[in-house]
């Protein structure tokens, strides 16, 4: 007479593939899980910062000859500028794959809510004066 297993019990081959798919189950629940509040949080005191931040935002890295010619220019203009390296912030990165919309290149400016690629001298001397005007009349 042969040996049966039992319905109910898994053979080992059986018990693996079952911890396995529960493991895969647990994975997926917490990659799927929303953010804790904290995280959050400091999503909100990010966006919060950003809005404190200078009119004028130049995303650029250290090796980048435009970047240089727009800072240069930048000054020149007066403008209130902040620059963020977007090699050595990750928090910079980040604004700066959400604003170029996944296209790549530097400089990319952000005037006053104004996207600009590369160096647009007259785009961004009329977009930094248009800004100028404003917080002048407010």
């Amino acid at each position: 007479m042969a040996h049966r297993t039992a319905p109910d019990r898994l053979t080992a081959p059986g018990r693996a593939a079952a911890l396995v798919f529960a493991a895969a189950v647990v994975a997926l629940a917490f990659l799927l899980a929303p953010a804790p509040p904290a995280a959050a949080a400091e999503d909100q005191a990010d966006r919060a910062s950003a809005a404190e931040r200078a009119p004028v935002i130049l995303y650029m890295t250290d090796w980048c000859g435009w970047c240089r010619k727009t800072r240069a220019l930048l000054k020149e203009i007066e403008a209130d500028f902040e620059e963020v390296d977007i090699e050595k912030s990750d928090e910079g990165r980040r604004e700066y794959e959400d604003k170029s919309g996944g296209r790549g290149g530097v400089p990319l400016l952000d005037i006053g809510g104004n996207i600009v690629r590369g160096y647009d001298e007259p785009r961004i001397r009329r977009l930094v004066a248009e800004l100028k005007q404003k917080s002048d009349r407010a």
